[in-house]
């Protein structure tokens, strides 16, 4: 129990023991996505509030998509998918993190522990504005706190797996061309695109084995008032309680070899 407290503890706190640290390597992947830009940094918000607009109008001015349930389709849409980019982009580009700094930490002493929270922060700092307008707009002002909370536990929960595919993809270079298959082929096996209830029935046990499921389905319940179920808290709980110290003790082992791996 000792341990796993300790591996919580180290691994969740690393923004706060390098904070200046943190806050540099955000600043400067701001600056280097929008530079010579005449907007600068606010690219970083405008991009995927376009894409969010452009998901609103094809769904709902275009192709006019309607959910036989309760809940309006494109509220239910949006509500899961920006979430998901948001953990699509953070898991995608942590399996190249150590690979794209690498010049950080090859020739002067750098905290390596860092590196796994850049992509998260980052993502998490483009999106979550986003999901709060949106959220906002579509539900109204008093689902900001909810939204904050959606984004807030998403964050927490994709820490330890930040660090586990970032591991994966610099010691198995295969994981950086497998993961954006992986993750598109997940979005589809995910009820973000469809309801639950769109599924055959000899499908609807099978989706329990995925763990986006589960999360996509406390979103929806959260921001849009569905059904949740204890076992849709308990699988991503119990999943993150045991991935978070295994993650940690193996990165520690494998840290010294990290710099000699490129």
């Amino acid at each position: 129990m000792m341990l796993m407290l300790r591996s919580f503890g180290a691994m969740l706190l690393i923004p706060f023991r390098y904070g200046g640290l943190v806050r540099e390597m955000v600043r400067r992947e701001i600056v280097v996505r929008t530079n010579g830009t005449w907007l600068g940094g606010l690219w970083i918000l405008i991009q995927p509030a376009l894409q969010v607009i452009a998901f609103w109008f094809l769904l709902e001015i275009v192709l006019k998509v309607r959910s036989p349930g309760t809940v309006v389709f494109i509220h239910y849409f949006l509500v899961a998918m920006i979430p998901w980019i948001m953990l699509s982009e953070t898991l995608g580009r942590s399996a190249s993190v150590f690979y794209e700094f690498s010049h950080f930490y090859q020739r002067t002493v750098f905290p390596l522990a860092v590196l796994p929270w850049v992509p998260l922060l980052m993502a998490a700092l483009v999106y979550g504005p986003i999901y709060l307008l949106t959220c906002l707009y579509l539900l109204g002002p008093e689902s900001l706190i909810k939204a904050a909370g959606v984004i807030f536990l998403l964050t927490l929960w994709l820490v330890p797996f930040c660090y586990f595919f970032a591991l994966a993809g610099l010691f198995f270079r295969e994981v950086r061309q497998l993961v954006p298959f992986l993750l598109t082929l997940a979005l589809y096996v995910t009820p973000i695109l469809y309801q639950p209830e769109a599924l055959p029935e000899r499908f609807r046990e099978a989706i329990k084995l995925n763990p986006f499921a589960d999360l996509i389905a406390l979103m929806e319940g959260l921001m849009n008032g569905l059904v949740m179920t204890p076992d849709q808290w308990m699988r991503p709980l119990i999943l993150w309680l045991i991935v978070c110290p295994l993650v940690w003790i193996v990165f520690l082992k494998a840290e010294p070899y990290i710099r000699d791996e490129l």
